[in-house]
């Protein structure tokens, strides 16, 4: 008997080592939806209950993240590769004459980082930026259609994850040693989180990107655009709204318009970051967080730098592995520190 199962044993290390291989390309497209679906998991429920199907309600849970969440995104990718492929470089050429001309030294402390400015606008050379054009958008344009590919396989996990997530739940759940009171901590504490995270980025993406998406359409921008790109920048923590309106206010500077440079500038730090981000944000999250069965107590430093990590290491996706794996580790230090008191 013994023989038999260290046999088994080193059968089944085997085949999971060759099905790891088989599924490598797709193990973390496999992640992201199933972490998608642990966060719209109280959605999927509703819609189950509503029309009593599972198949329906997977659908429409899988055709509202493609609206929500995949859908801004092929339509920026759409709209940037016909920008780079229509962009005009003397607008490069114009912002970096004018920064050259403002000859501004930065502080004592930041002083080192004035030759390496100085040495970037000499550099500078639109010649080979007009010659390179058309590989940018080359370059945009592969890693769009990965991109796509991406998100395509995500969608189709993510429906067949909301579809068969409570027959995939009970059976990991037999599949270990542990009680189903741990293992339900240690899925509740992911999926409070996820939930949290998930749903106040949506919402704090749809309104920050709003209020800015008014601002570019005020002053004759593509307001729709702008505002899924303030969306998304506004993901990134402290610098993401600044990667928006800062170049804006740049060129605006360039072309001479200072009135309206000083009014994004103004508004985009007032109205977007101070008051949206900084006040109206956590209401969103404590808000939502009260629709928790158990209310998760999320630390936002922490949250913070599990984003950076995440991007930092998986890229976009890293603002859902990030704070996913480290909801996941805070929740079995909560396990270990239950079965130690047991024992």
């Amino acid at each position: 008997m013994h023989n038999g199962k260290i046999f088994f044993g080193a059968v089944f290390l085997v085949v999971l080592y060759w099905m790891l291989r088989l599924y490598q390309p797709f193990l973390l497209t496999l992640s992201i939806a199933s972490l998608l679906a642990i966060a719209t998991y109280s959605i999927n429920l509703k819609l189950l209950h509503i029309t009593n199907s599972r198949v329906i309600a997977a659908l429409l849970s899988t055709l509202l993240l493609s609206l929500l969440f995949f859908a801004p995104i092929i339509y920026i990718i759409t709209s940037i590769g016909s920008t780079v492929n229509n962009f005009d470089p003397t607008i490069i050429e114009k912002t970096v004459n004018y920064l050259s001309s403002l000859n501004f030294q930065l502080p004592d402390v930041l002083s080192f980082l004035n030759p390496k400015i100085d040495e970037f606008l000499q550099s500078f050379d639109l010649a080979n930026i007009t010659k390179n054009t058309l590989s940018y958008a080359a370059f945009i344009g592969k890693n769009s259609a990965n991109f796509l590919k991406d998100m395509f396989i995500i969608t189709i996990f993510f429906f067949f994850a909301n579809l068969y997530g409570k027959e995939l739940v009970h059976y990991a759940k037999n599949l270990t040693p542990l009680d189903n009171k741990e293992i339900d901590l240690v899925f509740t504490e992911v999926a409070n989180v996820m939930s949290v995270l998930f749903y106040s980025i949506i919402i704090t993406a749809i309104f920050e990107g709003a209020l800015f998406a008014i601002l570019g359409i005020f002053f004759g921008y593509d307001g729709f655009i702008l505002g899924i790109l303030y969306g998304f920048a506004s993901l990134i923590p402290v610098v993401g709204g600044a990667l928006m309106w800062l170049p804006i206010c740049v060129y605006e500077l360039a072309r001479g318009n200072v009135l309206e440079a000083i009014i994004i500038a103004s508004y985009s730090i007032i109205v977007i970051s101070i008051i949206a981000d900084t006040f109206i944000k956590p209401l969103i999250i404590k808000y939502i967080n009260s629709f928790s069965k158990v209310p998760t107590k999320i630390n936002e430093l922490l949250i913070f730098f599990a984003i950076i990590a995440g991007l930092s290491t998986f890229g976009f996706w890293g603002m859902i592995l990030g704070p996913a794996i480290t909801a996941i580790f805070i929740a079995i230090l909560k396990l270990y520190e239950l079965l130690k008191v047991k024992t």
